[in-house]
């Protein structure tokens, strides 16, 4: 954003100084002016609407791990959203004191509480999800 308001200045400062200005220039400028403007939206208030408008958040999270898949069901009080992986959609697991992480991507992972386990322990999950060929860090 900031390269694109310096080409905005630039381009009007050339057109101001040579005193040309003509419709390739205002053409130009305007494009440059319409980048600026998209580049604010997709960056700034489009993730917003995404993040404000999904039942996720402040929800109750319910993970089910199965043999093949796990589940992930979000309730909250604008909607639920549910979703089935298989374990190769996990790319390592790492474990800290309070919980355990399943990464997704370098950038994106499932926190689990270890307070949280309705069933069973974290160390028998932890046994479980290394029989699945997951690579694992404490």
């Amino acid at each position: 954003m900031i390269l694109s308001t310096a080409l905005v200045s630039v381009s009007f400062a050339l057109t101001l100084a040579l005193e040309v200005y003509d419709f390739t220039m205002s053409l130009c400028f305007a494009l440059i002016v319409f980048i600026d403007i998209t580049y604010v939206f997709c960056w700034l208030i489009l993730p917003q609407i995404t993040i404000n408008r999904s039942a996720a958040i402040n929800a109750d999270v319910l993970f089910e791990f199965q043999e093949d898949i796990f589940k992930i069901t979000a309730e909250a009080k604008n909607g639920r959203e549910s979703s089935e992986m298989k374990y190769s959609a996990i790319k390592k697991i790492m474990e800290s004191d309070r919980d355990i992480y399943l990464y997704t991507s370098a950038y994106q992972a499932y926190i689990l509480d270890k307070t949280a386990f309705s069933i069973g322990s974290p160390d028998e999950f932890v046994e479980f999800i290394k029989g699945k060929n997951i690579p694992y860090k404490k």
